[in-house]
């Protein structure tokens, strides 16, 4: 009997020796450690002196929470200070956009999490305006009034600025052609694309000719400068007729047929240039007439905007001159003064058209309206230019 006990104390002795001595080794470590070696899933971070760090610190690069009681590394979820953050099963803190499970969720540059604001967060390697709900996750499809994709855009509500645009052409009656493309989404409307008599809006198809000549070295960027501004900023008709006439070496006609060659290799199936305009020197006519559609001239603008026809800089060159074009009529009665457009418009008979890009924070967008025989010019192109407007800007506020 007392062999046994001598055994039993023995093997005690043995067991908190071995105790003491993994707790002595464990105690001295520095660095991330298990809490003990009966829970070595519960990790602390215990300096060189031996203390053991509590609440959120930043190690390296990363930062972690460590409970404020216990030592231990949080993971998943946590609430601070009234702030919600996340940790990775690592115990790093997330930051910016993270999925968890089936939802996304979008962390700040501090690990807060954002609730019921719109973030601008890139998504398949684009970037995009996302609503984030009050549990903090994702809205996709529909949800309180706005439309999501999938992938969580915010889009446009097609269907409802549609009905609202078709209403107000209704309102004044005449022929309208309308276009109008969401750059941020690249959702387009469309009414009446047919092809109208373009009058002056044309001559954006003869300023991108234009650079491309100059860019091949066909044309001398100074000779063609003064009518180019002339062109846009003014709309003087001498101007684009002497460019065509430039285009095709001193022949009218042959510089009508590089710029139509030019508009179908950009895409513009619709576009054909004829003949010169007046009242204007030098004239010239194949004896057909100038023809374009509203969803052609939003494609020249789309183009610019993307810096695709010949070269980023020679775009925003020729966007830089249609800002300065001088008509402030037509689309500019529904913007406030402090925006940007970049646009060209023409008149003619009954005829007033204009296109262009206007530039909102993340929310520029694409307007083309050809109109014919309305009853009331100036209050329809403020009231459907204003439909526009109010809609991009009241969509959503960034925080």
């Amino acid at each position: 009997m007392r062999k046994k006990k001598r055994i039993i104390i023995i093997i005690l002795s043995l067991c908190i020796f071995v105790f003491l001595v993994s707790f002595k080794i464990a105690s001295s470590k520095s660095g991330f450690v298990p809490k003990n070696i009966f829970k070595r899933n519960q990790i602390v971070y215990r300096t060189k002196e031996g203390d053991l760090l509590y609440g959120l610190h930043t190690i390296g690069r990363q930062t972690y929470y460590f409970d404020k009681e216990t030592g231990v590394m949080q993971i998943g979820f946590i609430d601070i200070d009234d702030n919600t953050y996340y940790f990775k099963e690592d115990g790093t803190m997330v930051k910016g956009l993270y999925r968890i499970e089936d939802d996304f969720y979008y962390f700040d540059e501090d690990g807060k999490q954002i609730k019921n604001q719109f973030k601008k967060v890139s998504m398949n390697e684009n970037d995009q305006i996302s609503y984030f709900d009050k549990d903090g996750k994702m809205a996709t499809n529909q949800y309180k009034e706005k439309i999501f994709n999938e992938d969580g855009q915010l889009l446009i509500d097609e269907d409802t600025l549609l009905k609202q645009a078709q209403a107000i052409i209704n309102k004044y009656g005449g022929n309208v052609g309308l276009y109008f493309k969401d750059l941020r989404t690249q959702q387009e409307i469309s009414i009446n694309d047919n092809t109208f008599y373009p009058c002056s809006i044309i001559k954006v198809c003869v300023l991108v000719t234009v650079y491309n000549y100059i860019d091949q070295g066909l044309l001398e960027y100074d000779s063609c400068q003064t009518y180019l501004e002339n062109m846009i900023i003014h709309s003087d008709n001498t101007s684009y007729n002497a460019l065509i006439s430039m285009l095709g070496n001193g022949n009218g006609i042959k510089g009508l047929q590089v710029v139509n060659t030019y508009m179908m290799q950009l895409g513009l199936q619709n576009t054909q240039l004829h003949h010169s305009l007046s009242p204007g020197d030098i004239y010239f006519s194949d004896n057909g007439s100038n023809m374009s559609c509203p969803s052609d001239i939003g494609l020249l603008f789309d183009l610019l905007y993307q810096g695709k026809i010949i070269s980023k800089a020679a775009c925003d060159q020729m966007l830089n001159l249609l800002k300065q074009c001088s008509d402030q009529r037509a689309i500019w009665q529904g913007l406030p003064n402090t925006v940007e457009f970049a646009h060209k418009s023409g008149w003619a008979y009954d005829l007033y058209l204009d296109g262009g890009i206007v530039y909102i924070p993340d929310k520029d967008y694409i307007l083309v309206l050809f109109t014919d025989q309305i009853s009331n010019k100036t209050d329809f192109f403020k009231e459907i230019s204003s439909l526009f407007y109010t809609y991009e800007t009241n969509l959503f506020t960034l925080e």
